[in-house]
């Protein structure tokens, strides 16, 4: 408010100075009505220029004065005087001061079959990316110390070293937003190239300012997440250097979409179900060797119950495990056959075979 107070009485001094020396002028030559005359008309010319020459600073925003060209000063927002005639002090640059978001590569090439827009090339394909730059004006905080024997009026004033900032913001290039979106979109083409296009879309959302200042790669990125704070500042990189000699501080780097050309697409789902097939392959091989198991399992249990019964009947008849075992075997094709119900007899048949076929029909219970 300061600076606004100091050019209102500027113009109000120099206006009634040449009021002054218009009124004498005349009243030497033309009487005292050219005096009364001339009061009218400063009067009028003053009103309108009081009135035109407030300017409304919006809240987060700092305009740049400067006198025929030159750099004159700053004002923070509030209701400012700006002399308005003749460009003797002139609005020239408005600084936002809050947080900014630049999308980047937005940018319009060449329709192509694939995709059109900013392209980024990957290790093994190009793709396009929707991505966006956070940034505001570097701030600048008054110390205890730097505050001590001003008034609550001084201190709200603009610091001079935030001026420098500002100032850098405002000069540092013809078109500061410009030049940051184009450095931004150069770190994040050189960052993204170390990685495939697939294993990228996975990270996208991981991705951060610290690792993509420092060209990370992703054997970097990966030590990073298990050792927090490590990577370096991003102040020390190349991109970080661009950001501070134009007086802005980026907060964060985010990639929300990778646009897919039809031919990844088409890769990538030929590779989804490859890798399905193969899992459905293992899972029957692995059915296959569990079916087996159990089977093998099952006749080495059965052949050692059979054994046990073998062992059991030469123990109780004296016969040999050969004619034991011989029994056994018959006895089981006797009761399949019994199952089945399709015995038939045969007349006329000696008893011989009669009795064995009896025998044989009945289960072997003679």
């Amino acid at each position: 408010m300061k600076e606004s107070k100091k050019l209102m009485l500027q113009f109000l001094g120099i206006s009634f100075g040449i009021f002054l020396v218009i009124g004498t002028i005349s009243s030497i030559l033309w009487g005292s009505m050219i005096i009364i005359f001339s009061l009218v008309i400063w009067a009028i010319i003053s009103t309108v220029t009081v009135v035109k020459a407030w300017t409304q600073v919006p809240h987060r925003w700092v305009y740049v004065i400067e006198n025929f060209g030159e750099y004159y000063t700053m004002m923070g927002p509030g209701l400012r005087f700006v002399f308005p005639w003749f460009n003797f002090y002139e609005v020239k640059h408005k600084i936002f001061t809050g947080t900014m978001k630049l999308a980047l590569f937005d940018d319009v090439v060449e329709e192509s079959d694939d995709y059109q827009g900013g392209v980024v090339d990957f290790k093994d394909e190009s793709a396009k990316i929707k991505a966006f730059l956070f940034i505001h004006v570097s701030k600048y905080e008054m110390t205890e110390k730097e505050k001590e024997g001003k008034s609550k009026e001084e201190i709200k004033e603009i610091p001079d070293e935030q001026i420098k900032i500002y100032k850098k913001a405002a000069y540092e290039t013809s078109d500061p937003i410009a030049y940051i979106k184009a450095s931004a979109e150069a770190a994040l083409r050189s960052f993204l190239a170390q990685y495939d296009l697939l294993d990228a879309n996975e990270l996208k959302s991981n991705f951060d300012l610290i690792e993509v200042a420092n060209m990370m790669g992703p054997d970097d990125v990966k030590l990073r997440k298990k050792e927090k704070n490590a990577g370096g500042d991003w102040r020390e990189t190349r991109f970080g250097e661009k950001m501070t000699n134009w007086g802005f501080t980026p907060t964060s780097f985010i990639i929300t979409e990778f646009q897919f050309p039809d031919r990844v697409i088409e890769q990538r789902a030929r590779l989804m179900k490859a890798e399905k097939d193969e899992k459905i392959a293992e899972h029957r091989k692995n059915e296959s060797i569990t079916l087996s198991e159990g089977e093998a399992k099952a006749l080495r249990n059965l052949s050692q119950a059979r054994a046990e019964e073998v062992d059991k009947m030469v123990e109780k008849t004296g016969a040999t495990k050969e004619e034991a075992f011989l029994f056994i075997v018959n006895r089981q094709k006797y009761e399949a056959l019994q199952k089945a119900g399709n015995v038939t007899w045969i007349a006329g048949a000696d008893d011989g075979e009669v009795k064995r076929g009896g025998a044989f029909g009945a289960g072997f219970k003679s």
